[in-house]
């Protein structure tokens, strides 16, 4: 599932999974980003993340109930679109081009966004290293045939 997605030089998954948890923080926005994502690009990126990773909207709902989409996250959001050293936006839907991207924010950042609710930090920590580990044992599987 996780084959093309980024890894360290180990081959584990990094420890901020910004393909992951940038779209997560921005369907936890809830709003529009000019520039980035329309409402309907939002929507479909909440229907496809949901197909991909079930728990997504209650990850979604218990975040904003912590305070993720408040301000704080728009402000974030807004530092990051006018930072002059800017990151590249992530994409809203993983290696989806013309969907929508989430402006970048810093790996610590978005780890204490996400940890805001430990239950949804937890459980998508453990999410994210299930598909890297199904991924690298096809990898191993196809390599021994």
């Amino acid at each position: 599932v996780c084959s093309d997605w980024p890894k360290t030089k180990r081959g584990q998954p990094p420890g901020a999974q910004s393909a992951i948890f940038m779209p997560l923080l921005a369907c936890a926005y809830g709003e529009p980003i000019e520039g980035h994502f329309t409402a309907e690009q939002l929507e479909v990126a909440q229907q496809w993340w949901t197909a991909a990773l079930p728990e997504w909207p209650n990850w979604v709902d218990a975040l904003r109930r912590a305070g993720v989409g408040s301000e704080r996250l728009a402000r974030l959001f807004s530092e990051s679109c006018n930072s002059s050293g800017k990151a590249h936006p992530n994409p809203l839907i993983h290696k989806a081009k013309g969907r929508g991207t989430v402006p970048h924010l810093k790996g610590t950042i978005q780890t204490q966004l996400l940890g805001l609710d430990q239950t949804v930090s937890y459980q998508l920590d453990a999410c994210v290293h299930c598909l890297y580990l199904a991924s690298s044992s096809s990898g191993n599987k196809s390599s021994n045939s």
